[in-house]
This record gives structure tokens, C-alpha cells and sequence, in this order.
């Protein structure tokens, strides 16, 4: 498997996206207006963590939402807020330049649609002003359908969408990975050698909306596996296509992996859980390994960046 050393600071490989907002959450939203919608002394994810007594997870974030330049914020809902967000835990508002999203996929929201979830009944609904494109999305148990209290929110980003410069997505190249299957991808790198029977698919549950939104924009793609036994293999492989553009940020400080010529990677462990990840880029895209012990998710991106680099070039030669 790859072994742990110690490289230079990777160069940057791709230009920046230009993130609505400059980033801030605090210009999308001002408190009060969090508060307008969710109800006096709605919390930040960090209060939270403060509350809960642990911190955030230390696998790294290559938000597919910052690849298209957008931004997402996130805010807990106060014990008896305000009766329009009864039930509802948390809510979730995301801003993208209209720009960077096929038609389809800025039609999404524009009803209502509700779906259950690990966190209760999700619902999700959009709005778009010509430039942008927003969606609010809710979580809990509400007392009532919460259309409502998404509406307020649409409103309210979009009133503050004065005070953002225009933003955009990181250029499109033909060197970004484009996935047709998962399936075939396993075949390629011959999965079952390493971890024996397997399905793709999830332990539980099923593929998200959110899932299918970012993989049909082409900035994520999630491939889950199960081994058949439960016991060798049990997480997936992420593809953030474009999103090299992040690397030298994201794992500033993390444990570096020799994984071959062209290609950085680098390890984040959570000894407490336990569990590591393993990402690497190839200077234009990312790939996230995650659950099996180290030394099988190092073999597995062995095989994997040799073919993720065939993906390229036969996008290429399309």
C-alpha cells in the first residue's frame, strides 16, 4: 500500500471558483433574519457542537456546492420558536450562480417536495431571480407542511443577494472525471479481490435527492459499498470532479500518503470512532475512500487513480 511520508505543499492546479457571498454566512444571513425564520436564538452548527460536546467530523470537505461557486449555511432551530417552523430542527439554505447549473436541475425545486430522511421528513423548495438560484430545506418532524418558513427564507436570501458579487463556477475541463457507472468502475479496479462478494449500494437507507442533484450537475459522484458479509467492507468511493481546486487548502497540515507519480493523497484519521479516510487528487479531481482499515483503502486507490485517469481520457477523445 501507499506509505506515509513527507512532500512539499502541493502547487495549486486549478483557478478558484468565486464563492457567492465571499464565503460568509454572516452576509447570506444576518442573525436576525435566522431568527425571523426559525425563532428567537436559532444556533450555529458550532453552538451545537458546543451543546453536544464534540466536534466537528474530521473528513474533509470538497463541497460540490463551492465547486459550482455557490455556498451553503446551516442553522439549528430554538426550543418554541416561531410557529411556522414547529417541528423543524434545522434548516439549510443554499445560493448557486443560476449559471452553473443545467435548466433541469434549477427546475428541481420549484414545488415544494418532501422526502423522509436520517433526520426526520426533509423538504426542499428553490427560487431563482435570473442570476441565482436558491433552496431552502428543512429538517425534523414539523407540525405542518413547511412551506411557510421556506418561502421566508427564499425571501429573505434573495433580498440580501444585493450585497454579493457575482460568483462562478470552477471552469469546466475535459480532464474532469465523468462517471457512468459505479458498477463498472468496481469492475475496473477488480473490487472483489480485494474485499470478496460486495454490492453497490447502501447498508441502509437509499440514495439521496441531494445525491442525485450534485451528480447530475457533475461536481459528485458517490458510489456505496457493501461487502456481502458486512464485516470486510462497508463505505463507498466519493468523486468530486473539479475539485483540485480546493486540495492545498483542505489538507493543509493533514498526513500525507505516497500514492505514485502525479498524484497526492493524504490520510484523516478519527482514532475515537474508529475510522480513516483517504483522499487524492490528481490536480484536477478528488476522490474520497472511506470505511475498511487503511491499508485496504491504500490498495484500493492504487487501483483506482489508473482508472479514474482512463475516465479522462476517454471523456477527452468523446
Amino acid at each position: 500500500m501507499p506509505t506515509a511520508t513527507s512532500t512539499p505543499d502541493a502547487e495549486p492546479q486549478l483557478t478558484a471558483p468565486v464563492i457567492a457571498f465571499g464565503g460568509d454566512c454572516g452576509v447570506m444571513m444576518t442573525t436576525g433574519q435566522w431568527d425571523d425564520v426559525l425563532g428567537q436564538g436559532s444556533r450555529t452548527v458550532e453552538d451545537m457542537y458546543v451543546e453536544w460536546g464534540f466536534g466537528p467530523s474530521p473528513a474533509l470537505d470538497f463541497s460540490p456546492v463551492s465547486t459550482l461557486g455557490g455556498l451553503t449555511c446551516h442553522r439549528f432551530a430554538p426550543p418554541g420558536g416561531v410557529p411556522s417552523a414547529a417541528g423543524v430542527e434545522q434548516l439549510e439554505i443554499s445560493v448557486i450562480p443560476l449559471s452553473a447549473l443545467p435548466p433541469e436541475l434549477a427546475a428541481s425545486y420549484d414545488d415544494m417536495t418532501c422526502e423522509g430522511g436520517s433526520d426526520g421528513r426533509i423538504c426542499r423548495k428553490s427560487a431563482s431571480n435570473g442570476e441565482w438560484w436558491i433552496m431552502a430545506q428543512s429538517a425534523g418532524i414539523p407540525d405542518a407542511v413547511p412551506e411557510e418558513l421556506l418561502d421566508t427564507a427564499l425571501r429573505a436570501v434573495e433580498q440580501n443577494l444585493v450585497r454579493s458579487a457575482s460568483a462562478h463556477a470552477a471552469v469546466r475541463r475535459e480532464t474532469w472525471w465523468r462517471l457512468d457507472s459505479c458498477e463498472g468502475l468496481m469492475r475496473e479496479i477488480s473490487l472483489e479481490e480485494l474485499v470478496g462478494d460486495y454490492v453497490v449500494g447502501y447498508w441502509e437507507g437509499e440514495e439521496s435527492d441531494e445525491t442525485r442533484f450534485f451528480a447530475s450537475a457533475g461536481v459528485e459522484r458517490h458510489c456505496p459499498i457493501v461487502a456481502e458479509n458486512g464485516e470486510s467492507f462497508i463505505g463507498g468511493i466519493t468523486l468530486f470532479p473539479g475539485a483540485g481546486w480546493a486540495w492545498e487548502a483542505r489538507t493543509r497540515g493533514a498526513e500525507i500518503l505516497e500514492a505514485g507519480d502525479g498524484i497526492e493523497a493524504v490520510i484523516v484519521r478519527a482514532p475515537e470512532i474508529p475510522q480513516t479516510w483517504v483522499y487524492a487528487t490528481d490536480g484536477t479531481n478528488v476522490v474520497q475512500i472511506s470505511g475498511g482499515p487503511v491499508e485496504l483503502q491504500g490498495e484500493m486507490l492504487l487501483r483506482l487513480m489508473p482508472a479514474l485517469e482512463d475516465l479522462a481520457s476517454s471523456a477527452d477523445g468523446e
